[in-house]
């Protein structure tokens, strides 16, 4: 049970609280106005190239192994760049359709996309997208072609893709396909249904 000073003493510290907490408000809508200025993520996240769509096609695996494409709308974006990191964004999350199979490693995460000009996207995953695959070699292939011919297909001057994990180069995702240099479909044999 607690004492009346201690009573006293919590009532009194609940109200300067509260006195305080009143006169940080005061301050605030003096100075503020209650207006709340958006940030430049806010301003560019809302273009009206943000709302939209363009058709992109990704490529997943079927239950035979082969690739095919899977049709999803994507926001169109201002810039290539993030246009094909949207796209690759997509393609990680797995297909919607439940005949297909997804091709990248669960919890993976395209950090950042960066192009050169020479045709090739470098992809810079976290560490679960190396320490996640199933590690077959034709399961390390499945992935790479899929990540190739979905940026091929969807953006024709990407031809090559360079794994980063964190930032850094890698030697092999799986260990069966050397990833040291930029990848194209013919470093890749697989072609997709169709092709």
């Amino acid at each position: 049970m607690l004492s009346d000073r201690t009573k006293v003493g919590l009532i009194a510290g609940t109200l300067v609280l509260l006195l305080l907490g009143g006169a940080g408000w005061a301050v605030w809508k003096y100075f503020f106005k209650g207006e709340i200025k958006p940030s430049a993520y806010d301003v560019v996240a809302d273009t009206p190239e943000s709302r939209e769509k363009i058709q992109a096609e990704l490529f997943f695996a079927t239950g035979n192994g082969e690739l095919t494409v899977e049709i999803r709308a994507v926001n169109k974006q201002p810039v290539l760049e993030l246009q094909a990191k949207q796209v690759i964004d997509e393609l990680v999350l797995g297909p919607r359709q439940r005949s297909l199979q997804a091709t990248i490693p669960s919890k993976s995460v395209l950090r950042e996309l960066y192009l050169d000009d020479q045709g090739c996207a470098y992809l810079n995953f976290n560490i679960e997208f190396k320490k996640n695959h199933p590690g077959s070699a034709y399961a390390e292939m499945l992935t790479l072609a899929s990540l190739i011919n979905t940026l091929n297909k969807n953006f024709p001057n990407i031809d090559k893709v360079q794994i980063l994990i964190n930032g850094a180069e890698i030697e092999t995702i799986a260990g069966h396909i050397d990833a040291r240099y930029p990848l194209a479909k013919e470093n890749v044999p697989l072609s997709p249904i169709g092709e």
